[in-house]
């Protein structure tokens, strides 16, 4: 059977790395993606544990689904992590915002992933500054699990309108450990307002509509499934697995 790009992470120094999955069963009840699932049978099942969190880090949410990251192995622990400016987003994300927080996100999944594994990520953020790598990771034995890793794989696009509701405070109350929550009030309204007049602005611009036509997700064909499950990673410099 033959694997796309974008469902593999690809080692220069040969092998195939499959990006994790929680399996074509979290699909049976609603669709079968079978093309965008079959490769995918022996995901996350790598000795490396840095190969083991990469392919979580992979499922990683980003603009356009481009994908930007790509990894050096570096030594028995280490990963050195690049932004592919190749993928850039010229004029949705002219600065680059959307894409680095791609990276985080990329970033935190493979902590998570990790720590399932007992180890630390121990991570410096752009250490030779904004034109070097975006980060530089070593694992350190040690770690404590993160409860989110539980719903990695939960993880939708939601593509259906929102009810006009407030969240309740016992509903956010697990959230508020994460981020600065606004259940309500001016702060929310303005947050809301802010976010409808960015979309109405990026939805009445033709160049911006015409970049998701120009450029697909990574270069390639239309994920199998509605869920952009599949992934792709360039490792450079990385030993043989």
């Amino acid at each position: 059977m033959k694997v796309s790009r974008r469902e593999t992470l690809a080692l220069i120094g040969g092998g195939t790395v499959l990006a994790a999955t929680g399996g074509a069963t979290a699909f049976a009840m609603t669709r079968t993606p079978h093309a965008a699932l079959a490769p995918w049978d022996q995901a996350g099942r790598y000795d490396d544990p840095r190969l083991y969190a990469l392919s979580y880090g992979l499922l990683a949410p980003n603009p356009h689904n481009r994908q930007p990251w790509e990894v050096a192995l570096d030594g028995e622990d280490g990963m050195v992590i690049y932004r592919n400016p190749d993928l850039d987003l010229p004029v949705t994300d002219p600065f680059a915002r959307q894409l680095t927080i791609g990276m985080g996100c990329f970033l935190d999944l493979t902590r998570m992933a990790a720590a399932e594994r007992g180890f630390m990520m121990e991570t410096e953020l752009f250490p030779e500054g904004d034109d070097g790598p975006v980060a530089r990771c070593r694992l350190v034995e040690g770690a404590t699990t993160d409860p989110l890793f539980a719903h990695v794989m939960e993880r939708r696009s939601h593509k259906e309108p929102f009810e006009a509701r407030t969240v309740s405070a016992e509903a956010a109350a697990p959230l508020a450990q994460y981020a600065t929550l606004y259940l309500g009030g001016e702060k929310a309204q303005k947050l809301r307002d802010i976010a409808n007049e960015a979309w109405l602005i990026e939805a009445a611009t033709q160049d911006a509509w015409m970049e998701s036509i120009d450029f697909p997700p990574n270069g390639s064909k239309p994920p199998a499934s509605s869920r952009s499950a599949s992934a792709n990673l360039s490792l450079i410099f990385s030993p043989e697995f």
